[in-house]
């Protein structure tokens, strides 16, 4: 099972709340920021160096939502510990991301075919049942 911490960083533009995906180098979907769990490393530094090496940003304030369970498209068991914090600034791709793509709920139910199951089956209908997107 892969165990990742992953960073729902949100953004306010033209009245929408926005939602930040990433996609990886060599990948065929946008995923959310973070990073997979080492050992026993504690989900706060995972985020705190995955958004600083990749995103190039520093992150604030950092509050747990809650815990998804589903699959990685290829079909491996994933547990997503689902975050949410302050950006000191507008993240920039670098490393290991190859585009940053904000979306409005709407425009992420748009474009379906780029999003993982996970995020479309499990953590959508976690945000807007708790009320956060």
């Amino acid at each position: 099972m892969i165990i990742k911490a992953a960073l729902l960083l949100f953004r306010e533009l033209n009245g929408q709340k926005q939602l930040l995906f990433v996609k990886t180098h060599g990948r065929d979907f946008y995923i959310f920021p973070g990073g997979v769990r080492d050992s026993e490393e504690d989900f706060e530094s995972i985020l705190h160096r995955e958004t600083k090496n990749n995103l190039d940003i520093e992150i604030e304030n950092i509050r747990d939502i809650d815990i998804s369970t589903g699959h990685t498209p290829s079909g491996v068991p994933l547990e997503m510990h689902l975050f949410t914090a302050i950006q000191t600034r507008e993240p920039t791709a670098k490393n290991e991301i190859e585009k940053l793509w904000w979306m409005s709920r709407d425009e992420a139910l748009r474009n379906k075919k780029d999003l993982t199951p996970i995020a479309l089956d499990k953590v959508f209908p976690l945000l807007k049942d708790k009320k956060i997107w």
